[in-house]
């Protein structure tokens, strides 16, 4: 409270327009909100929360003749959490001093809207929604290659977002993140690209469009997926050579482990047993003293592990999980100059064609690149990512198109084209080529 009047008095006279008393109320209905153990939600949305609740009192204390109408009255029907909507609802309007059973349902909506962090029934969101999100991996995997369906955390994340959101898309109206849509996309073009197949499902299944806030929501659930696969990954295996004692040893190990997740401590040893190795079982050798000439790569440190320190062993992680393949596919990869091309189908034709007459993709591949950027463009700047369906792919390849004139995409005017044509084979057995290229 001293905060608030301390801005009441120094940035804004807000205290002209609200009331201290419903200052109160409206944290009591906070304090009463955090500890319903049906759902909980985000510290952004209790923000959000508050504040149309601190609006409602004033509008209602202002302008009693302004009623919020009936319609929310029929919104919460039907919904899973229908009873413990309407009973935290109600005990809210009355810890409000409101009367009028259409608050009610306007705080059913704000339930439902705000973005959530636990449901306690999420089981049946995941039962209801199991078919369509069984078709999504189901599609994401003969696109992609990527497993999800062993991932219960994204299976309980997309139930619960599908049903409370696009399920009732006619009658909700989300709050949007606060960050840009095409940050979102660029920053993470693989959950993108997973949330684009979703959107594909939807329209097929619910004849529903997803808005590109929808989109944004759904690519955060993918990535957070990605993330988690990555986690699972095959760690970098770091063998410490100490000379100040095991427990200057112990302390750069632990440092190391709870700094860098990729990494796995296989032993730490002193210079003396390490003279004595006749095979390093390590893919890095991270030590405190000189070691001369060794096949396995060697990174020196103090105890202290400096920032510059910290920051060879990040470089070295960052380029060791980039695949030796991805390297020798820019290295192959076919450079084609186009002097004249005047839209993107025919660059596509032009990339594709070539990759088709060597024998490396089936005719299908030119429409599933085209159905791909139709559904949403790969232009990035002057630059453009078109890719398709792996299955049409016999052989990974990727071209680069040099434009003596930048051709207008869909949002830009592009100047270099990068197709990298990756095949099922490809995709199963190195799940990180194409997101590392992305």
């Amino acid at each position: 409270m001293d905060e608030l009047k301390r801005f009441n008095t120094n940035h804004f006279p807000i205290l002209q327009y609200i009331e201290l008393e419903e200052i109160f109320r409206g944290t009591d209905v906070i304090k009463y909100l955090q500890k319903i153990k049906d759902f909980s939600f985000t510290d952004e949305a209790v923000c959000q929360f508050f504040l149309h609740v601190v609006y409602m009192q004033s509008s209602y204390r202002r302008w009693k003749v302004v009623d919020v109408g009936t319609t929310f009255s029929d919104i919460v029907h039907g919904v899973k959490n229908e009873l413990a909507y309407l009973k935290a609802a109600e005990e809210i309007v009355c810890l409000l001093n409101m009367s009028k059973e259409n608050e009610k349902f306007y705080i059913c909506y704000l339930f439902m809207i705000l973005r959530k962090q636990k449901i306690s029934d999420e089981n049946s969101f995941v039962l209801e929604m199991k078919g369509v999100v069984d078709d999504i991996f189901d599609k994401i995997y003969t696109r992609l290659a990527v497993d999800f369906k062993a991932d219960h955390e994204l299976l309980k994340g997309l139930s619960v977002h599908l049903y409370t959101t696009v399920l009732r898309k006619n009658q909700l109206n989300t709050f949007s993140l606060d960050y840009n849509w095409d940050d979102i996309r660029y920053q993470y073009p693989l959950g993108f690209e997973m949330a684009t197949i979703a959107g594909e499902v939807l329209l097929q299944q619910f004849c529903y469009k997803v808005s590109n806030d929808e989109m944004t929501y759904l690519t955060l659930h993918f990535q957070a997926g990605i993330e988690r696969l990555k986690n699972g990954e095959k760690k970098i295996r770091v063998l410490v050579v100490c000379h100040y004692g095991m427990a200057a040893a112990s302390l750069i190990a632990a440092k190391l482990q709870r700094v860098f997740h990729a990494i796995e401590i296989v032993d730490t040893i002193s210079m003396q047993n390490f003279a004595q190795l006749e095979d390093i079982p390590a893919t890095l050798i991270v030590s405190t003293e000189n070691i001369i000439e060794h096949k396995v790569p060697v990174i020196y440190v103090t105890p202290l592990l400096a920032q510059n320190e910290l920051k060879q062993i990040s470089r070295f992680i960052e380029l060791h999980c980039i695949n030796n393949s991805l390297a020798v596919a820019v290295m192959q990869a076919t450079v084609l100059d186009l002097e004249q091309a005047d839209s993107r189908n025919e660059v596509l034709e032009q990339a594709v064609g070539g990759l088709y007459k060597e024998g490396l993709v089936s005719e299908q591949y030119l429409q599933s690149v085209v159905e791909r950027e139709n559904i949403s463009s790969t232009d990035v700047g002057a630059i453009a990512i078109p890719h398709g369906n792996p299955d049409f792919v016999k052989e990974t390849k990727l071209v680069i198109i040099r434009l003596s004139k930048p051709v207008h995409w869909e949002f830009s005017e592009v100047s270099y084209v990068f197709m990298f044509a990756v095949s099922k084979e490809q995709f199963t057995k190195n799940f990180a080529l194409f997101f590392n290229f992305l």
